[in-house]
């Protein structure tokens, strides 16, 4: 997501060939961690890894370029999964990292309430949006867009200067801010205005009445959710993208084929063991100090 993000925001000047776009360690990574999302099969990111494969794909002698059907595509797909984040039920989610007590109740109650609110109000301005989107956009095209400068030497290397965005990433991501400052005003509004939040704290803390401190109902929703996060995460020795593709070639293949001679009582836990210690441990012990600072 990060490199996405930084292809979008500075893309490669000049069309790019395929020999280019395989010497780009950048891109290269984006195709396969897109690939390796589309393994893995979780939900709405296998649409959007799809879209983002295909836009490196389709056309491999030219990168994705500004003005082009196949850069508008990674402008949507940074846009949406963006605001994935805020969803529990999408997998990844930054809300996984802290206590689910405390962090799955009141985005449960806050996307409840925004969709309540946020879903008439696009039915009815949905067509004005539309055209002041549009007038927005022809009216911003007329500007010419400064190009960034060449390249400089420094002790005899030429090091390329990163210039301004592409108009059109410029204008997703002012349509983005101002959809997050609506958002978080609305959220603050739900939030001052709720006569639940605003109660007093209870004597008696437990867990229990952390997750319900927004109601029973919305307690009730968030330990749903919060349950089929773990049980998404609760398989032995899983293998998250990228990692998915070396368990897709060292695992599920050799799985399947010895499976298919004969040997059907091989476990695959027997050929996962080995290769998740090489591979997915390492980043584990690297990562749990800090998610458990979290949590």
């Amino acid at each position: 997501m990060v490199l996405l993000f930084s292809y979008v925001v500075c893309p490669p000047n000049g069309p790019g060939s395929a020999l280019t776009c395989l010497k780009s360690a950048r891109e290269a990574y984006i195709v396969i961690y897109g690939f390796s999302v589309l393994i893995s099969v979780r939900g709405a990111n296998v649409i959007l890894s799809a879209a983002t494969v295909v836009a490196f794909i389709l056309s491999p002698a030219t990168l994705p370029e500004p003005g082009e059907l196949r850069f508008c595509a990674l402008l949507c797909v940074v846009f949406f999964r963006l605001f994935m984040y805020l969803v529990p039920t999408i997998l990844p989610n930054p809300t996984l990292l802290v206590q689910h007590r405390r962090s799955f109740p009141p985005v449960v109650f806050l996307s409840q309430r925004l969709i309540r609110i946020v879903r008439p109000l696009i039915c009815f301005y949905l067509p004005i949006v539309v055209v002041s989107c549009l007038t927005f956009s022809i009216s911003m095209s007329g500007g010419s867009l400064a190009r960034p400068q060449a390249i400089f030497t420094l002790a005899g290397f030429d090091l390329p200067v990163i210039g301004v965005a592409p108009i059109d990433t410029r204008r997703v991501f002012f349509l983005f801010s101002v959809i997050v400052w609506l958002l978080v005003l609305a959220s603050a509004y739900i939030l001052g205005f709720s006569t639940l939040v605003g109660s007093s704290d209870p004597l008696i803390f437990s867990p229990s009445t952390a997750w319900d401190l927004y109601t029973p109902e919305i307690g009730h929703i968030a330990r749903i959710r919060s349950y089929r996060a773990i049980i998404a995460y609760a398989d032995d020795y899983s293998f998250p993208p990228p990692f998915s593709i070396v368990e897709l070639l060292l695992v599920t293949v050799p799985v399947g084929l010895m499976r298919l001679v004969g040997n059907s009582r091989l476990r695959r836990a027997t050929i996962a063991r080995p290769v998740w210690n090489v591979t997915v441990r390492p980043l584990t012990m690297i990562v749990t100090p800090f998610c458990a600072f979290l949590a």
